[in-house]
């Protein structure tokens, strides 16, 4: 592992830092620098600071105005501005500090206190509240505990009790919240888990786990819910439950499977594939049991 000044990083290269600490083993003041950190295969993150203050023969670095770019496989992952920073080469950290944002490749953007990456497992820890958003909108609004990223695997894990809103792509506000839940780096997709609740329109939706999918077209807005692991969909009327629920917003649509279950004025209602459509306006039972009373069926269109 290497952690050093870019060679010719703008007013000052790395020649002249060499020079420098020779001259004088106490702090020294550098202006409009770069440093980055690299392993044998690539590039780990790079920066840019308005002022450096490098101290203990430059194994401490304290910084101003702040912009780092982290790498996974030469690939940027993750961009976080702050307004100062310390790299501690002793112990292969680095730490950005006030007025931290995070912005992923994906188009999420992150707004904590502060954020301290290390080395040794290439991870970024952000200990205090976490609010997340879109980078190009303000659909989405969501908080977490704390946060935990990975630059290795793409992950980024929201720990403490989350809390979110969003919008589907036909319009309507979905709000959710769980345990835990995870977004990444590469791909638009948020994944809720432990005790997820959501409520859209007039259902309240329950289950231990959900996967939000943005629209192609319309990256900003979601597309599809997916409820796996035991589904449970409650509105005025009537209460249906799944092993896996799959939400079509822009088709209206919500499919049941595994073990499918309608009840409805008392009644059970059970086939193979459950499907809401409109909404849950209209209610289609593929296979239905052949045990169930066809005046079970009332009130279904």
């Amino acid at each position: 592992m290497y952690w050093g000044p870019s060679v010719n990083s703008g007013s000052v290269s790395g020649e002249d830092l060499l020079a420098g600490a020779a001259q004088n083993e106490n702090e020294q003041t550098l202006y409009k620098i770069k440093l980055y950190e690299s392993n044998i295969k690539e590039k780990n993150w790079s920066l840019v600071a308005d002022e450096a203050r490098a101290s203990q023969n430059w194994l401490l670095w304290k910084l101003q105005n702040v912009d780092v770019n982290f790498v996974s496989q030469n690939e940027s992952t993750m961009e976080v501005k702050g307004g100062a920073a310390i790299v501690d080469h002793k112990n292969n950290q680095l730490k950005i500090l006030e007025n931290v944002v995070a912005k992923t490749a994906s188009g999420y953007k992150l707004v904590t206190e502060f954020i301290r990456y290390t080395s040794d497992n290439k991870t970024l820890i952000a200990p205090k509240i976490v609010s997340i958003k879109n980078t190009k909108d303000n659909s989405l609004s969501l908080t977490g505990g704390s946060m935990e990223a990975s630059m290795e695997n793409s992950t980024v894990k929201i720990l403490g009790r989350v809390m979110a809103t969003t919008v589907s792509n036909t319009g309507e506000t979905i709000k959710l919240s769980s345990k835990s839940g995870e977004i990444y780096t590469n791909k638009k997709t948020i994944k809720l888990k432990d005790q997820v609740v959501i409520e859209y329109m007039d259902k309240k939706i329950t289950g231990p786990e959900a996967v939000i999918e943005y629209d192609e077209n319309q990256p900003e807005l979601v597309s599809r819910l997916l409820i796996n692991g035991g589904a449970k969909v409650f509105d005025f009327e009537k209460e249906a439950q799944s092993e896996n629920l799959d939400i079509n917003f822009k088709e209206k649509k919500f499919t049941f499977k595994g073990s499918p279950q309608l009840k409805q004025g008392g009644d059970t209602i059970a086939g193979d594939e459950i499907v809401f459509l409109n909404n849950g306006k209209k209610v289609i039972i593929n296979n239905l049991d052949a045990n169930v009373n066809k005046e079970s069926l009332e009130g279904l269109e």
